[in-house]
């Protein structure tokens, strides 16, 4: 009775769980754009470099990733707002999207096409959309220029005067009848404009060869203007020239804005690189011309020569120390996350705003991190993850607010435990959950491999004993990195659950990435045989419990193509390793790849698919109850696409059919097939992941496909089904985190 009510209440109050649930420790990728709404500064936006969008209704204390379908790819242009409608929002995705202009009428939930014109695509990637004070105007800036419509879209004309890159557009509110300037500031320079947008003129001589950034408002009770731009530093006979400056009279002339309190010394005070202070961000609320942020380089690790925001109130006459990060005993204002405790402290921004209307609201984002204040940098909070302990530190439990955007490669489950949960990593190495994924701790100490965790395997005999397959570069095996192998990577192993690590890898490469590990369940307990790949050099094999490893590459071809990227271990004992792509630098395919097959402990192999002659197989899987069903995923290459596809063989590899799959196809006639999974309970149903377009399933062993459309995250990696809910499936991601759903979708 309880959970009727529960779910009743749910459906009321408008909270229904999603049919996708997002998974995951929180943040740990590239962030860019935040912004938040002038109307609702709760309202608030951001990207991923990984593709996701995401909104918060909340100021950032919990997050929902966009639908794919709806908008992606936005981490070069923020959101904009229509400053007289709070439900209306514009965006443009990019940079490695259609730059079609989107448009948002209930708040950014739902996302469709202005128009179907485009006038920026050969102007270069969109760096901002703009809308003027009365909602008429939109313009589009390009790296090449400036577009405008004031109809909506029907039709666009190219601003004249702009050609480049813009910073920020400041609109000044027409009185009296009287229409006022709008003024842009750009890398070349501040520029002025007095016909609602058409053409701009240039506003005086700037104080620097080019503008790092500008901003500017206006006090709407007055009518006066202030605008401030930062140009860079440099030395200047022992003096600092450069900085922020102010104008007060529409960019005709520029005071310095360098007031007391703000970083102005010459010098190098610790171990950093940088002698000259520098302030690349500035912003500030544009109904009122006195509070300014600057977020400024510092030329020291101690304090007041760190990295840090800056606020002026009286702009720029002086300044104050916005924001203290965890290198201070003393007046820390920074409520930190599981990044800074385990990995330490990165305060500099990909991006930087404060909201239109509000002075007090700030936002940055890191490299895997973002961070907010509500009153003026007194308090910051990071939003990427949740504190689940009672005291935050090293080794602690966290829970991501739905801000994933990391790759991930395996959702594991401890087969001693299904209450354990374990997800393998790119950038933030491997968590682990006792609690079936509710809450995480990053998991790395010991491994001196600890970017990615490629796969993990169990000691069946021993709980709490695993394998971990680590290294140091990541994204293997896509097409994007397989020209060159460098870094390192090997085998580590874990006795307490995966809290601590430690290597075992004498005899593997030096280089390279360790991307698959498996053990046989066969071999004594008090020895183990484990089997290793290694992207940069082939299958290895250890019979000492992985004290020592020895290559097994007889028959796997590693002098033509080395690049190995998959490791199965079927239960009859028959072992099969995949080996990937290998391009060249001028981005050609120079050899083939393959699955190989080994039915004596990997003392000599036989290449399955020599007749395929695939460029980039991807991955495979084997059915769990018959070791000659396979699936194998090939994916195009540039000169080859019609390799793509997936190839099934019933008789061990002795002959391959290719499955005939209706692709929803994008902007390509391409696609990208990743990974084949069996489900382990129902051989029958069959997982695919395409690059670009999601997820698919097939019931009846890869006759027929469904397009499980509902995934808000297009870029899926593998399918892990839930031990104790058949029907319930865990979605690992390229850049997305951990995913759990339906197994065959909504509405079945």
């Amino acid at each position: 009775m309880w959970a009727l009510g529960a779910m009743c209440a749910a459906l009321l109050c408008g909270c229904a769980q999603p049919a996708w649930q997002s998974y995951g420790i929180g943040g740990g990728g590239g962030i860019f754009v935040p912004v938040s709404s002038p109307h609702n500064p709760k309202l608030m936006f951001c990207a991923s470099d990984m593709s996701g969008v995401y909104r918060s209704t909340d100021g950032g204390r919990r997050w929902r990733m966009l639908p794919w379908r709806q908008l992606s790819q936005c981490i070069s242009c923020a959101i904009a707002f229509d400053p007289t409608n709070p439900k209306v929002l514009y965006a443009v995705p990019g940079p490695w999207a259609d730059s079609v202009l989107k448009v948002s009428r209930d708040a950014g939930l739902t996302w469709a096409p202005l128009t179907e014109a485009a006038p920026w695509r050969d102007a270069g990637g969109v760096g901002r959309v703009s809308v003027s004070p009365d909602g008429q105007v939109i313009l589009v800036s390009a790296a090449k220029g400036t577009f405008r419509t004031d109809d909506a879209g029907r039709s666009w004309q190219q601003v004249y005067g702009i050609d480049t890159n813009v910073h920020r557009f400041v609109f000044t509110a027409p009185s009296y009848g009287r229409l006022e300037p709008w003024y842009v500031g750009t890398p070349k320079g501040v520029f002025v404009s007095y016909d609602w947008g058409r053409t701009f003129q240039p506003t005086g001589r700037m104080p620097g060869e080019n503008l790092h950034d500008f901003c500017g408002g206006q006090d709407r009770a007055t009518g006066k203007v202030v605008l401030y731009v930062s140009v860079p530093c440099r030395d200047v006979n022992g003096k600092l020239a450069g900085g922020v400056y102010r104008s007060e009279d529409g960019g005709r002339t520029w005071v310095p804005a360098m007031g007391e309190g703000i970083l102005t010394e010459i010098g190098r005070h610790g171990p950093v690189s940088r002698s000259v202070p520098d302030y690349p961000f500035l912003g500030m609320a544009a109904n009122q011309t006195r509070t300014v942020y600057a977020f400024g380089y510092g030329t020291g690790t101690v304090a007041p020569y760190t990295s840090t925001v800056y606020r002026t109130d009286d702009g720029g006459r002086s300044w104050r120390r916005a924001l203290e990060g965890p290198v201070y005993a003393k007046g820390r204002n920074v409520a930190l996350g599981w990044i800074n405790y385990d990995r330490g402290w990165s305060p500099s921004p990909l991006s930087f705003s404060v909201n239109e209307a509000h002075k007090d609201v700030v936002h940055y984002s890191t490299a895997m991190e973002i961070f907010r204040t509500d009153d003026g940098g007194r308090r910051w909070r990071q939003t990427y993850t949740r504190l689940t302990d009672r005291q935050p530190g090293r080794d602690r439990r966290w829970t991501g607010t739905g801000l994933e955007m990391t790759t991930t490669w395996w959702y594991r489950f401890d087969p001693h435990d299904p209450r354990r949960a374990y997800i393998c990593y790119t950038d933030i190495g491997f968590a682990r959950s006792a609690d079936r994924g509710r809450t995480w701790t990053n998991s790395v100490a010991g491994c001196p491999w600890s970017n990615t965790w490629y796969d993990i395997a169990f000691d069946p005999a021993a709980p709490g004993v695993i394998y971990g397959a680590t290294a140091y570069g990541h994204d293997i095996p896509s097409w994007k990195v397989s020209a060159t192998v460098t870094g390192g990577g090997g085998v580590c192993v874990s006795t307490d659950y995966g809290k601590l690590w430690r290597p075992m890898s004498k005899g593997l490469p030096n280089v390279g990435a360790c991307t698959g590990v498996e053990l046989d369940p066969a071999s004594p307990a008090e020895s183990r045989t484990l089997y290793a790949c290694m992207w940069g050099g082939g299958v290895f094999k250890s019979t000492d419990g992985a004290g020592t490893w020895s290559p097994v590459n007889n028959g796997l071809k590693t002098d033509v193509n080395n690049h190995f990227t998959d490791l199965k271990l079927h239960k009859d004992g028959t072992l099969f390793a995949l080996c990937g792509a290998k391009k060249s630098a001028e981005n050609r395919p120079v050899a083939l790849g393959g699955l190989f097959r080994s039915a004596d402990g990997g003392a000599s192999w036989t290449d399955l698919t020599e007749s395929l002659k695939l460029h980039h197989p991807y991955g495979f899987d084997v059915d769990p109850t018959d070791s000659r069903i396979l699936y194998l995923a090939a994916a195009a290459v540039p000169g080859s696409h019609d390799e793509d596809g997936v190839y099934k063989s019933v008789d061990g590899g002795a002959s391959w059919r290719k499955l005939a799959i209706d692709w929803p196809y994008g902007p390509h006639s391409y696609v990208h097939p990743k990974y084949p999974c069996v489900d382990p309970y129902r051989p029958e149903r069959v997982w695919l992941t395409v690059g670009g377009l999601g997820l698919f399933v097939s019931t009846d062993r890869g006759e027929t496909w469904k397009h499980l459309e509902h995934l808000p995250f297009r870029g899926a990696n593998r399918v892990t089904v839930d031990p104790r809910d058949h029907d319930t499936i865990w979605v690992s991601t390229f850049g997305g985190g951990i995913w759990r759903g339906p197994a065959r979708g909504i509405g079945d």
